[in-house]
């Protein structure tokens, strides 16, 4: 085999097979580190030179390089989306209280993600095809395929942007930044951002013109009048069948929703809805009377809005575990004689709409003759000691009235409610005395004295 007629060691041309054959790594590795050295100047091409890109783009042949194109830009947009995520849960999971928690969080919701981002694949581009195709496509699926892989470089730039504008935002919110200035501020972040977002769907129309031989015009129209057209008929659909809905039921006995046919004291009660808030969990407010939606951390919660004899009120629960915190805003003129009750009543778990059972804890400020932040307590059955936990604070400035509540929900007064495994379900009113009268805020006419005519408050896990 060798050749040694030469002072130098020499190989026969078949040789060359043999060591080829002898030398694997270099076979094997060459096209991944192909790929990922052309990752970045490909992702680049795709980004700056979007129609250029796409025009000189196959659109036959193995599926391979874009799909491995997509799923390595997906696994990078997932890691970049980790700061969006720990803002979004730092409320729920502080980072100095339970690091273990929040990595596990951060773990799974980059898993999902990653899971999210991958099916998105083939949904988006079928999806994309039939909506082309309806108006003149001339590509095949997999010319829609290749395209949705390789314009997803473009959120490697629109994410950061995104977690830039989300991070800035956060930092103003927790040092307490407002004002004009702040304003101005979030309005040109907020304008800034449009310009990626605008831009991707820019760089995702000039593919699909590119391999579908369409006008962008007509890309515009399949890809977003189609889709708007047919959500508008669907609104119209459901709006008809919500309609004829309503139209069917007042045509019985049942009245709308927020009638309370309540006729008296000791009479029976019966409504066709039970209304209903829920306290979702999350960090503790502060309770100081006044309500300000970036300092207070209300914000986690959902508003209910609704108004009772004239009055327009917003109301909104949370709980952290140990208490449960009820925030109540209302218009109005400064009448200390307003004196609100919180009444809520359990029996386990859930609750029976009798006061004669289970626990009945009432809460009210006593504002008549100490003022809005003054905390009484009560229990209107089963002789419970009445030992005064938990705390209310008011305020009133600028015609509107704020009070809010922190409940204990595991105190040792046996009358108190007690709340140690979630979800709980418990009745509640709200229940304003005025001058010595009772009036039923929430639910709208509601009697202190009949639960039956409470709404319910689910307490989240």
């Amino acid at each position: 085999m060798w050749d040694t007629s030469h002072t130098h060691l020499r190989f026969s041309p078949n040789h060359h097979k043999l060591l080829n054959h002898l030398q694997p790594y270099p076979i094997i590795m060459s096209p991944t580190k192909s790929f990922l050295k052309n990752y970045l100047p490909t992702a680049r091409s795709v980004i700056t030179h979007p129609r250029q890109f796409f025009r000189g783009m196959p659109v036959t042949g193995p599926l391979k390089e874009p799909l491995a194109f997509a799923v390595l830009t997906i696994f990078i947009v997932s890691l970049l989306y980790i700061p969006i995520n720990l803002i979004s849960w730092a409320p729920l999971t502080p980072l100095g209280s339970d690091m273990v928690l929040t990595l596990i969080i951060m773990g799974a919701l980059f898993l999902y993600t990653l899971f999210i981002m991958l099916i998105s694949i083939p949904i988006n581009s079928i999806l994309y095809h039939i909506m082309l195709k309806i108006f003149g496509a001339k590509g095949s699926l997999e010319a829609t395929l290749r395209v949705f892989c390789y314009y997803l470089a473009i959120s490697l730039v629109v994410l950061p942007v995104a977690a830039a504008i989300v991070i800035i935002f956060y930092l103003a919110e927790v040092t307490g930044a407002h004002g004009i200035l702040f304003q101005i501020l979030a309005v040109v972040l907020m304008l800034a951002m449009t310009i990626p977002v605008f831009y991707s769907f820019y760089v995702l129309f000039v593919g699909f013109s590119e391999v579908h031989q369409m006008s962008m015009k007509r890309v515009i129209l399949a890809l977003l009048i189609l889709p708007i057209a047919l959500f508008l008929i669907l609104a119209i659909i459901v709006v008809g069948l919500v309609f004829i809905a309503n139209y069917s039921t007042s045509m019985g006995s049942m009245p709308p929703p927020g009638d309370y046919p309540y006729t008296g004291y000791g009479q029976p009660y019966t409504s066709p809805v039970i209304p209903n808030i829920t306290a979702a969990y999350g960090t503790h407010p502060v309770v100081d009377g006044r309500y300000n939606f970036d300092e207070d951390k209300w914000y986690e919660t959902q508003d209910i809005n609704f108004t009772t004899r004239g009055v327009p009120y917003t109301m909104a629960a949370k709980h952290d575990s140990r208490n449960l915190y009820i925030l109540l805003k209302w218009e109005g003129g400064p009448q200390w004689e307003n004196s609100m009750d919180i009444r809520l009543e359990q029996d386990g778990t859930t609750h029976d709409h009798d006061l004669s059972t289970g626990r009945d804890d009432n809460k009210y400020n006593g504002a008549e003759v100490y003022g809005p932040s003054n905390l009484a307590d009560a229990h209107y059955a089963g002789g419970a000691a009445e030992e005064h936990n938990g705390m209310v604070a008011g305020n009133y400035s600028d015609g509107v009235w704020v009070q809010e509540w922190v409940i204990p929900l595991d105190y040792d007064d046996p009358g108190d409610i007690y709340v140690t495994q979630m979800p709980v379900n418990l009745g509640f009113a709200v229940i304003d005395w005025g001058p010595g009268v009772a009036t039923g805020v929430w639910p709208p006419g509601a009697d202190p004295y009949e639960p039956g005519t409470w709404g319910d408050l689910e307490i989240l896990g």
